[in-house]
């Protein structure tokens, strides 16, 4: 039979052969043949599979790439810094050189006299002396002082009449009595006998008989007083624990700072005043000389050793303390407030050096620099590794404010 069937064009052709390769592909047909043998289909889910498991080996080694990174990076960082609690960390690298921060810069200041000192320059060391314990203080301890001479003499009854060592004190034998006082310490007579200091047998002092006599000397160590007694009750129940001598002894202060301008740099440590007498706020401190006695805390000149600002430590609940700082810090921050903002340098020992108190005297215009204790939390074991390891090397540990420069001197015993 004749097909009688036109031929298809080359578009008709083009056409059907691409209808065909869809169809194919849809019902998941090879483009060659119509079916596939079973060693075919083993080879190509073998295939799938190796390429499934090289998918997942290259997730792995992505995430193997990423730990090696971070810990690369945490070594790294382990290597540029010291960690320690309280999420303080300290850089092992120094800061690049630069320009100082103003408010790094400790401003030159030459110690001068001011005030009163200035206009009325003391010729004399007694002229000195009267700036600081002016004629307005003696008043009140003549005025106080005689309060109690008149209690005291009422138990002589009419003995107290003719009794001469009981009369009362005037500014001019305060003066004496007061030098008897500072001649005796001159002498280290603190724990001497105070009769053998009047003894006639040429081993006395001459000066003393002069003077007055021994009664009259102890009664008037006796009968001394700095304030009311009345009032005594009610300021101390207000708070002052230092009421006897708080009034006498803040007007010594203003006149330390008034007639005085310290240096650039300041020093701040703790001093005992032996005593061993009655007293709520004594203390007792085993590495000092006395042991027993007033603990007072001194803001001095570290050039002149002048005494710029001071307080009787009389406990730590003495201040109030709204922000919950530490101790030391208080103290601190009492004693530098008539140098606030003046760009001044601080040193103090271990017992105050805290980040706590760098960070607040930053806040008030002042550096910092004192030794560490190596108890403290905040600093890492690692400085002191190093030190061990490596003797007559510095270790900087920098902080955003803070440096500290650690030495090891050779051929001691750390530990």
């Amino acid at each position: 039979m004749m097909d009688n069937r036109r031929p298809l064009t080359e578009a008709e052709l083009l056409r059907e052969a691409d209808d065909a390769y869809i169809s194919s592909y849809e019902s998941g047909e090879s483009e060659f043949s119509s079916h596939e043998t079973d060693s075919e289909i083993e080879e190509t889910d073998t295939e799938e599979q190796e390429d499934e498991h090289f998918d997942q080996s290259n997730v792995e080694e992505d995430h193997r790439d990423t730990e090696n990174e971070t810990d690369d990076e945490n070594t790294d960082r382990n290597k540029q810094y010291f960690f320690k609690k309280n999420k303080y960390k300290w850089s092992k690298i120094p800061p690049a050189s630069g320009k100082t921060r103003v408010e790094n810069k400790i401003r030159s200041k030459i110690p001068a006299v001011i005030g009163e000192a200035y206009r009325n320059k003391p010729s004399k060391p007694v002229d000195s002396w009267n700036l600081l314990f002016d004629e307005h203080m003696l008043d009140i301890v003549v005025e106080h002082t005689n309060e109690r001479i008149t209690e005291m003499a009422a138990f002589y009854g009419d003995q107290a009449l003719s009794c001469q060592f009981t009369n009362h004190i005037e500014k001019t034998e305060l003066k004496a009595f007061i030098g008897l006082l500072l001649l005796s310490g001159a002498f280290k007579s603190h724990n001497e006998d105070v009769s053998s200091l009047w003894a006639t047998n040429l081993t006395g002092c001459d000066i003393f008989r002069v003077t007055m006599t021994l009664k009259r000397f102890c009664f008037l160590c006796s009968a001394l007083r700095f304030d009311d007694s009345s009032t005594r009750a009610d300021r101390i129940q207000n708070g002052d624990k230092l009421a006897p001598i708080s009034e006498l002894f803040n007007l010594m202060i203003v006149n330390s700072q008034s007639n005085y301008s310290c240096g650039e740099y300041m020093t701040i440590d703790e001093m005992l005043v032996g005593f061993r007498g009655r007293c709520r706020y004594k203390m007792y401190m085993p590495n000092k000389p006395n042991k027993y006695g007033l603990k007072i805390m001194c803001l001095c000149d570290a050039k002149t050793h002048y005494l710029l600002n001071a307080f009787i430590y009389a406990g730590k609940d003495t201040s109030p303390n709204p922000r919950k700082l530490a101790v030391p810090t208080l103290n601190v921050l009492q004693l530098v407030q008539p140098i606030i903002n003046s760009n001044r340098n601080i040193t103090g020992d271990n017992w105050f050096s805290s980040i706590e108190l760098v960070n607040e005297l930053k806040k008030c215009g002042l550096t910092y620099t004192g030794t560490l204790r190596k108890n403290k939390r905040k600093y890492p074991l690692s400085f002191y590794l190093i030190m061990i390891a490596q003797l007559y090397q510095q270790c900087l540990a920098l902080q955003k404010i803070s440096l500290f420069c650690l030495t090891c001197p050779r051929n001691v015993n750390l530990l």
